[in-house]
């Protein structure tokens, strides 16, 4: 039974043996002596040796799968007998060997030996598993491990990495070139913190725990929080060497985890950054050395300005005084010589402080709502004298397809254009100057236009283009030519073009001219509700065109068509008559716009022949002149209007239409002359205080005072102003700003005090006077209490205007002046400010406008009151948007500029109202805003009805 029993289990061991032989993935085969062939093998064998069966494979010994040598040099055959000997003397051997396929390429091994005993027999079995890709891998383990140390020994950056607890277990050579440790001393022995400034340590600990909202402890969790949290890490520190000095680092941490998202470590790369916070200190200091440069360099013009305009001041002011003076003939040549030798020297100066601005960076663009075809007219016309004197003709050519109006700096703007047709008039001797106005690209939001101004002169070499653009340079350097300037002017158009985002050229050869153009990109302004449409009074109206110069005609054509005229244009008298007489019998014409310069035939000699002819003596006719006139001289011709050229558009528009509104010749009224009849308060002529140091510049102001026609008193600084005013109560005072003993400045602000303290609640308006021109300084001088500002050297003219504008006769209705910003106690508005009760309006201030009228021109005054019905509703809406955006400083600026308008006009009421608006932005207090505005707003709408009404009445027109 016993027996039974161990044969069966016998069976059952060797069954269990013969599976495992035969599933076994490694390669199995069994060996007997003497010659130690294989007597069987399981299928991964033949597989791995790539046997065609059991039996081929068993037909075989260790000799045939195996190459001759081994690696190691050794036979094979020599080499197996001792592998074979050594399993059946130890039982198990375990060894590398290189086989050889069938048929095939080598391969190496891994070679098992283990001594068996089957059926009392003792043999091997052998098991082989294939190595090679194995052997692979870790080739490239090994070469990927070098890689990386390599890296690691490279970097140079510090590579540091702790374990979970801190310690450090990787510590780079560029870790210990920055800190002075070496890896032996840290690894394993160290957490970071050695090598930590400890008041970083706790003050990142403080933000740490302020940010997380928890409590982080003051150690190695400083260091590593944020990786646990996932949140990125990178942070400037301060590492303390071993030697105990200080290098800035910027240290970004990263945590290490495994396959389950277990952290095993932490990596840190610190960064070296001291020399580049070295340079940032340096950069600095630098910046800070060249700003201190730029405000020495900023004051020095500043100073210069004042040094340079003093003297100009008493030049300009005794020449202007001297021209009122009885003088000779060869007299007043050498006295307008000197002026217009001084107004030339302060245009240098101008450019020279602009191009220092520019040079600053410091010129900055407005951003304003503007008229295109106003600014560009104004600029123009104010060549129309000098180009007459030369005998040039000047035209402007706008095509009505232009948009108008659009937003950006129309000052800059013009004074690009000012500077460009200044050049051309002074470079050409004879012929024309065409400035024109193009699109080149228009989009529902912006514009960019190209303006040219074209000249017939003198030309510029091809060479010389792009030298003329820089600072200081002329076509022509020698100096030996003809033409004057600094060479600065093209200069500074050329950054006024880049700040408007554009560009500047010229096309020109020599003797025959030049064209300069440069293009910009405004903003269009939002369109309005109401379209601007043809005026209807000139739909479908035969007007005949006479002029000799084809520019002239295209502008007059396409003027005349953008108003929806018929237009028929003739280039000499001749060609006019006959287009007049052709007309006659079918469709007449219905006015006759007249050039009065043409060649063989003028203006003049064209319309006496007209208003000979019995059949055209009725003819509306329109003179334009670039020459001058004497409409009422004996032998003029009945023509029943008069327009300057360089023709505006809107002066033309109102010549016409008044000439089809009147159905008859304008009257001819003689301009009276201006007189400069001083403004009263109440009973008396206004008392001036004026203060200034220089005794020329007191002079040449006493002397304008006078002309004028006002009661002046004047001392010589601010002390004794203090005195004055302490003696005597003056309407104005006229105040320099930089003078020895006490500037104008501190005496402002003793004065504004001792206005208080009286509690009279009597204001003088203080006007600055100074020679400054420096942005700010305005500013300046309404923060230090005054109420004005008036650059020197000032006109005789420009003197008038401001004193006309804050001497003020008071009415009834008028508020007692308020108390400048600076000194005013904060107090309700209507403790000192009545309300107006109804549209006050002074016209004497509308006779002043009427006497400068000229004979045959556009009503003057109807263009005034138009003008300020368009920008004080404009005004109304700014200080409206101030107030309700509480903003002090947009309404003091807003009701500023409307009070002063108003008052030029004599629109009382409003002026009042916006003067207490403007006192509420000035002192920040604008609780009382919004009961002002709406009575600003009902003054004001009452205003614009009379002035509405006036525009219609037949003497607007």
């Amino acid at each position: 039974m016993a027996r039974q029993q161990y044969e069966s289990s016998l069976r059952e061991s060797e069954e269990k043996y013969r599976r495992l032989f035969e599933s076994s993935r490694d390669a199995i085969m069994i060996l007997y002596p003497p010659r130690w062939n294989f007597i069987t093998c399981n299928p991964a064998t033949v597989e791995l040796f790539w046997a065609r069966d059991e039996a081929h494979f068993t037909s075989l010994g260790p000799g045939d799968v195996s190459p001759e040598y081994q690696p190691d040099g050794e036979l094979s055959m020599v080499k197996a007998p001792k592998a074979i000997e050594a399993a059946m003397r130890e039982g198990f051997y375990l060894f590398e060997w290189m086989h050889k396929r069938v048929g095939g390429p080598n391969f190496l091994a891994t070679v098992q030996l283990t001594r068996i005993t089957l059926q009392g027999v003792e043999g091997l079995q052998a098991t082989v598993r294939d190595i090679t890709e194995q052997r692979r891998a870790e080739t490239e383990l090994r070469a990927y491990a070098t890689f990386q140390r390599a890296i690691l020994d490279n970097a140079g950056s510090a590579i540091i990495s702790c374990r979970p607890d801190g310690i450090i277990q990787l510590f780079n050579p560029a870790a210990e070139a920055l800190l002075g440790y070496t890896a032996d001393e840290l690894i394993g022995r160290q957490h970071p913190g050695i090598f930590h400034v400890p008041e970083e340590i706790v003050e990142r600990a403080r933000q740490l725990s302020e940010q997380f909202g928890t409590t982080i402890a003051t150690g190695f969790d400083v260091f590593v929080e944020k990786c646990r949290r996932n949140l990125p890490n990178e942070q400037e520190w301060t590492y303390l060497r071993k030697d105990g000095t200080r290098r800035t680092v910027l240290l970004n941490i990263t945590a290490l985890r495994d396959a389950d998202g277990k952290i095993t470590g932490y990596l840190g790369v610190a960064s070296d950054i001291t020399p580049l916070k070295r340079t940032a200190q340096e950069l600095l200091l630098a910046k800070e050395a060249a700003e201190d440069a730029s405000r020495t360099k900023s004051q020095f013009l500043a100073n210069m300005s004042h040094e340079i305009r003093t003297p100009m001041n008493g030049v300009l002011g005794m020449t202007e005084l001297l021209l009122t003076t009885g003088l000779d003939i060869r007299q007043r040549h050498l006295t307008r010589t000197i002026q217009q030798s001084g107004e030339a020297l302060l245009a240098i100066i101008n450019d020279i402080l602009d191009f220092s601005k520019i040079e600053a960076g410091k010129l900055q663009l407005e951003r304003l709502d503007f008229d295109l075809q106003d600014t560009v007219d104004n600029a123009v016309e104010l060549f129309a004298t000098p180009a007459q004197r030369k005998g040039l003709e000047l035209t402007c050519h706008m095509p009505s397809s232009i948009p108008r109006t659009l937003r950006g700096d129309p000052i800059r703007l013009r004074q690009a254009l000012l500077n460009l047709i200044s050049n051309a008039l002074k470079f050409t001797a004879t012929g024309e100057i065409n400035v024109r106005i193009d699109a080149v690209s228009e989009t529902d939001t912006t514009a960019t236009l190209r303006f040219a101004v074209k000249d017939s002169g003198v030309g510029i070499p091809a060479e010389a283009h792009q030298r003329i653009f820089e600072a200081f340079s002329q076509a022509d350097g020698t100096t030996t030519r003809r033409f004057g300037g600094t060479g600065l002017g093209l200069t500074i158009v050329k950054e006024l073009v880049s700040l408007m985002q554009g560009q500047i050229g010229v096309e020109s050869q020599v003797g025959h001219g030049s064209t300069f153009w440069f293009t910009a990109v405004f903003a269009r302004q939002p369109p309005t509700v109401q379209e601007q449409h043809p005026e209807h009074a000139l739909l479908k109206r035969r007007i005949l065109v006479v002029d000799d110069t084809a520019a002239n005609r295209e502008i007059l054509d396409d003027h005349l068509r953008s108003w929806g005229a018929i237009p028929v244009l003739a280039a000499s008298a001749g060609e006019a008559l006959a287009e007049l007489r052709a007309a006659t019998a079918k469709h007449p014409f219905e006015l006759a716009i007249l050039d009065f310069q043409m060649p063989d035939m003028d203006g003049m000699q064209l319309a006496q022949a007209i208003r000979a002819d019995p059949q055209l003596a009725s003819l509306p006719l329109l003179m334009l002149t670039s020459v001058g006139y004497d409409a009422g001289a004996p032998g003029v011709p009945a023509v029943d209007g008069w327009v300057t050229k360089p023709v505006r558009k809107t002066l033309l528009q109102q010549a016409i239409l008044g000439l089809f509104r009147t159905g008859q010749r304008a009257p001819i009224r003689r301009p009276e002359p201006v007189l400069s009849e001083p403004v009263t308060t109440g009973c008396h002529p206004a008392r001036l205080l004026l203060v200034e140091d220089t005794p020329v510049n007191r002079e040449v102001a006493t002397g304008m005072l006078d002309i004028l026609g006002y009661s002046v008193h004047a001392v010589e600084n601010g002390c004794l102003a203090l005195e004055a005013v302490a003696r005597e109560q003056f309407d104005l005072i006229l105040m320099d700003c930089q003078m020895p003993v006490m500037d104008g400045f501190t005496a402002t602000a003793a004065i504004r005090q001792q206005e208080r303290h009286s509690g009279g609640g009597h204001h003088a308006p203080i006007i600055a006077l100074t020679a400054n021109a420096m942005d700010g300084d305005r500013t300046r001088c309404l923060a230090a209490g005054m109420d004005d500002y008036l650059a020197k050297p000032f006109t005789a003219a420009q003197l008038h205007t401001i004193l006309k504008q804050w001497l003020i006769p008071p009415t009834a209705d008028a508020p007692t002046p308020s108390i400048p910003a600076q000194t005013a106690p904060r107090q309700s508005t209507r403790e000192y400010a009545p309300p107006a009760r109804k549209a006050e309006i002074d016209k004497t201030a509308w006779e002043a406008i009427r006497s400068l009228q000229q004979p045959g021109r556009p009503d003057i005054l109807a263009k005034v009151l138009t003008t300020y019905l368009n920008d004080s509703r404009i005004l109304v809406e700014e200080i409206r948007a101030a107030v309700q955006a509480r903003d002090p400083g947009a309404l003091a600026k807003a009701a500023h500029r409307l009070k002063s308008s108003s008052a030029q006009l004599g629109v009382l009421a409003t002026a009042a109202h916006c003067k207490e608006l403007e006192h509420l932005g000035q002192v920040a207090c604008l609780d009382d805003a919004a009961r002002l505005l709406a009575q600003l707003a009902e003054t004001h709408q009452a205003a614009c009805t009379t002035i509405a009404a006036e525009l219609r009445s037949p003497s607007a027109t």
